[in-house]
């Protein structure tokens, strides 16, 4: 019942046996970018079933993501004056990353027939455009019973999202809800209520198992600067030389770049060059958590 008063009721739903799930792998592949202007190099990860129920079995898979990820060039000292530069004493260079995957994934459901489903597709991870895999990475993969009519649906909601339409456009394929509005029977109503039974399994992945494969690195897009109050200064100008603290916020107070750390002459212990990277570089937390999950074992 919603705050206007209008009542839904959905048609019942049976929750069916799921089969579980027998193994968790991946396969070198290639696919093409979103816009097809790239063929990436990467893993396909597969999922394979254990034997169904003897019945038509209709199954979809969900997935949760996490990986662990070091910064290159991290923020390690503290700029406080021209005469004082501190070191950090907790870095923030390693961080880990959670993402669940979107209720409908290129090609992650598929009808079973009663026996085992082999390699079924569940995710593809392009290591030249994320992190992932720089690291050690882990996906949960969670698989769910679905009736026939569930399975319409959400098959039908998939072909809608990959024509890159709005599922409120004049639609090529009928999406039809389990639920209705008691008020007004002809309302169109989106979503679909089920109940599912679901299995599910985890695998970890390390850098160091991809050497063999070839694959290509992720660069990340950082850019650092080293530099010194000279090189911001004009020959014969009558200017003044900049002190290194406002070289410093030259630098960080439009909040694009952070101080990493300072560069001093090995001969003489002078302090030679300040080195600046841009701030979503510098720190781990601006992009993962520094809380290790429960549940995850280092396996490098």
């Amino acid at each position: 019942k919603t705050a206007d008063g209008r009542e839904y009721a959905s048609e019942p739903a049976e929750m069916l046996p799921v089969p579980g799930i027998e193994d968790i792998y991946y396969e070198k592949d290639k696919e093409y970018s979103g816009d097809r202007s790239e063929l990436l190099e990467g893993l396909r990860i597969y999922v394979d079933t254990e034997k169904g129920s003897g019945e038509n079995q209709y199954l979809r898979w969900e997935y949760e993501e996490t990986w662990k990820f070091k910064l290159t060039d991290y923020k390690r000292f503290d700029f406080i004056s021209d005469s004082l530069i501190l070191p950090i004493i907790e870095v923030k260079d390693i961080c880990w990353k959670t993402m669940k995957s979107s209720t409908i994934m290129e090609g992650s459901i598929v009808p079973g027939k009663g026996e085992n489903l082999k390699k079924a597709p569940v995710c593809f991870i392009a290591p030249s455009k994320s992190d992932r895999l720089t690291q050690q990475y882990s996906i949960l993969v969670k698989q769910y019973s679905l009736s026939r009519e569930a399975f319409e649906f959400w098959n039908n909601l998939k072909k809608v999202n990959e024509s890159g339409g709005s599922i409120f456009d004049e639609q090529p394929y009928l999406v039809i809800s389990n639920v209705t509005c008691l008020n007004d029977p002809g309302e169109r109503v989106l979503g679909y209520f089920q109940v599912s039974a679901v299995k599910q399994e985890r695998m970890y992945i390390t850098a160091h198992e991809l050497d063999d494969l070839n694959l290509p690195y992720f660069q990340p897009d950082c850019i650092r600067y080293v530099v010194n109050p000279l090189d911001f200064h004009v020959p014969g100008s009558m200017t003044p030389v900049m002190t290194w603290g406002e070289l410093y916020h030259m630098f960080v107070d439009e909040g694009e770049f952070a101080f990493v750390e300072p560069l001093y002459n090995a001969a003489t212990n002078e302090l030679e060059d300040l080195a600046f990277v841009s701030t979503i570089c510098s720190d781990c937390e601006l992009t993962g958590s520094l809380t290790k999950p429960d549940w995850w074992i280092d396996l490098n």
